[in-house]
């Protein structure tokens, strides 16, 4: 948190002093507050490929409260923008489920936990060039820009409950302890288009598109799971986003106005890796993936291990590290989607 306030500082102090240099220079400093909502899920496959979806997450309908600035700045036709946010998840839900067959089937666990806590953060900085248009004495800009953005989630889950469990019914319930949590975090060169529409006097209409080439690196901890030497990692590069957004401006005059802004976003990414860290003294090889592999009777492993055993096979990657082995299978995809309403208050120099 402290070095994306600082990146964002260090990129705003620079605007400050642009009048000074430049008589022409003009200053848009903006601060909101506003809703916004998530969805976040991804999914694994199993060792070498099957089954092709062994296990998936999800977040569902995570509700934020957030809070953003923004500085933007134009030197003639030279535009300028850095903006950056926060925001708290106050309340949400998840679901993991894990399955034997292809395609989702033969579902066997399936667990749903609170994800009230956690936080999400986004900075991006851009530039562009100002095309102005004239219609029937109606001033329209376009912008077209480029800029880089990063953008994260701390999400987390809690209060867990069972509500399938094939091989040991009795584990259908409430369980208690959990207390795991997820770190996302996206980088991503973009390029997009600004418009900005003066309606009427006292009231334009703006709107913006971008388009994002995003890479993506994530960690999580199951705080339950034993058997894990430390957080899994998962990476991956071939991913987009598409950030949209309209609003409008209300100009109350001496260098104040009022928006609104209306924003959703779409991010994807396909053809990662997801990395494990077994303890050594907790896996087991298989040929093939099997169903009796998962197995929770304490006979079949230590009691540091969770009683779990893995199914990773001898085709998937491990590397002996001091008391843990690392093993690599596919993730398949991540998808991320936001939808906010912001308003905030805009001051000008």
């Amino acid at each position: 948190m402290k070095k994306l306030l600082s990146s964002a500082l260090l990129a705003i102090l620079p605007f400050t002093s642009l009048s000074a240099f430049y008589p022409i220079a003009e200053l848009n400093y903006q601060i909101g507050a506003g809703y916004r909502n998530d969805d976040f899920n991804w999914n694994i496959s199993g060792p070498g490929g099957y089954p092709n979806v062994l296990s998936e997450l999800k977040w569902q309908n995570l509700n934020i409260l957030e809070v953003n600035g923004k500085v933007e700045a134009s030197l003639g036709l030279v535009a300028l923008k850095v903006s950056g946010d926060y925001g708290k998840i106050i309340s949400g839900k998840n679901r993991d489920s894990d399955y034997l067959g292809n395609n989702k089937t033969k579902e066997f666990s399936r667990s749903y936990s609170k994800a009230d806590n956690g936080a999400v953060y986004d900075v991006s900085a851009g530039a562009g060039w100002i095309v102005p248009v004239s219609i029937l004495l109606q001033r329209i800009e376009f912008i077209p820009m480029a800029g880089y953005s990063y953008h994260q989630q701390q999400l987390t889950m809690r209060n867990g409950y069972q509500s399938i469990d094939t091989q040991y019914p009795k584990a259908i319930g409430s369980f208690p302890g959990l207390n795991s949590r997820y770190t996302a975090r996206w980088r991503s060169p973009w390029v997009g288009m600004e418009l900005y529409y003066d309606y009427f006097p006292g009231l334009s209409l703006f709107a913006n598109v971008e388009y994002h080439f995003a890479s993506y690196r994530a960690r999580g901890h199951w705080n339950l799971r034993k058997e894990f030497a430390k957080d899994f990692k998962q990476t991956a590069s071939e991913g987009s986003g598409v950030i949209a957004q309209l609003g409008l401006n209300y100009s109350f005059g001496c260098f104040m106005d009022a928006s609104l802004m209306f924003e959703y976003d779409q991010w994807k990414m396909r053809n990662g890796r997801h990395t494990v860290y077994i303890k050594s003294s907790c896996y087991t090889y298989t040929d093939s993936y099997s169903d009796d592999c998962y197995s929770s009777d304490s006979s079949s492993s230590s009691s540091s291990c969770d009683n779990y055993c893995t199914t990773y096979t001898s085709t998937t990657t491990s590397s002996p590290v001091s008391s843990y082995e690392k093993f690599s299978t596919n993730l398949n995809q991540v998808n991320w989607r936001t939808f906010k309403v912001i308003a905030s208050v805009n001051y000008y120099f």
